[in-house]
């Protein structure tokens, strides 16, 4: 039909009927104050995929507030449901007391669409808490490094449980 039409010296220009749609903005609370996911495009990003319960992003930092309501749904545990790893303490609570982490980890994937808060590029992933940077903010290279060995053995399938983690996010 559009080359017909082409052809007709009475029509200038012919095209689809194209069906448009506008892009998955968010109802958090904080979405508009969020200014650089839009400034990267990520609400068109959203109409392909907001993420998925497959994909494990580890947060090494001064951990994360796992009980925040924005990140809950989407913390990582072991099958001890450890949600990750203290180089500090070396044990498996990585509370963030800093709020750098939780604040890192809020961007990369706060739970979208569900009316609180702030929503992040990822509106389902995992994500894994890893604590080194203390209540400071400060924190030893060594520490970061063991928080680094936890992610490769995590990931390695025959130590551990061989975790599908696509990235680490190492801000600091």
């Amino acid at each position: 039909a559009i080359e017909e039409l082409s052809r007709d010296p009475d029509v200038v220009y012919a095209e689809p009927n194209y069906i448009y749609q506008a892009l998955a903005e968010p109802d958090d609370e904080y979405y508009v104050n969020q200014w650089g996911l839009p400034k990267i495009d990520v609400p068109s990003a959203w109409e392909k995929t907001t993420g998925s319960q497959d994909v494990i992003i580890a947060v090494i930092d001064s951990g994360i507030d796992y009980n925040h309501p924005d990140l809950s749904d989407n913390i990582w545990t072991d099958s001890q449901n450890n949600p990750g790893y203290n180089a500090i303490k070396n044990n498996a609570d990585p509370m963030d007391d800093h709020s750098h982490g939780t604040h890192c980890s809020g961007i990369i994937g706060a739970v979208g669409n569900n009316s609180i808060g702030v929503c992040g590029v990822n509106w389902t992933v995992k994500i894994m808490a890893l604590k080194f940077l203390d209540a400071t903010g400060n924190g030893t290279l060594s520490d970061a490094i063991e928080c680094i060995d936890y992610v490769i053995r995590r990931k390695e399938e025959e130590i551990d449980e061989g975790e599908h983690i696509v990235a680490v996010s190492s801000s600091w």
